[in-house]
């Protein structure tokens, strides 16, 4: 299936509160993340929305890295009606733009080992993995997906 119409337009907090109400909607990998309006106001010059007329289809919230040249992806999920259509690439895409633009050169995402759907995206966009036990706390494995902002642009 084609991808549909979008408009690929910076987070709001309108757009975070749709967003969080219907969380379950988008997420795919288990847990759902905790969805705090402060992502909005801290995350939000580098986050985007795609919209499919007046219906969120995906987000994908994002920053840039103080630490390295990284824009780092901290949550992106596509709507279950618009699944399958490129959207999370194409979010991706944006994000790269917009971090490219502040001086990353990196693609940074934290993935759980079991979240299957999560691996199989980062991994067909040409990011590598490295699995780092303790990232998140002890006994926290995480895999740490990084990539060339270029390749996802």
């Amino acid at each position: 299936m084609a991808a549909p119409e979008l408009e690929i337009v910076p987070l709001t907090v309108a757009a975070h509160t749709t967003i969080a109400a219907d969380v379950h909607r988008y997420w795919v990998g288990g847990r759902t993340p905790p969805m705090h309006v402060l992502f909005v106001h801290e995350f939000g010059d580098l986050s985007v929305v795609a919209l499919a007329g007046d219906q969120i289809a995906g987000f994908l919230y994002g920053l840039r890295s103080t630490t390295e040249p990284a824009g780092y992806v901290h949550l992106v999920g596509v709507h279950e009606e618009y699944r399958r259509r490129g959207i999370a690439r194409r979010l991706y895409a944006a994000f790269a733009e917009r971090a490219a633009a502040t001086g990353a050169s990196q693609l940074k995402a934290i993935v759980r080992p079991d979240n299957a759907p999560s691996i199989a995206f980062h991994t067909a966009l040409g990011m590598t993995a490295t699995a780092i036990d303790d990232y998140t706390g002890p006994g926290e494995t995480r895999l740490v997906f990084r990539g060339p902002i270029d390749d996802v642009r």
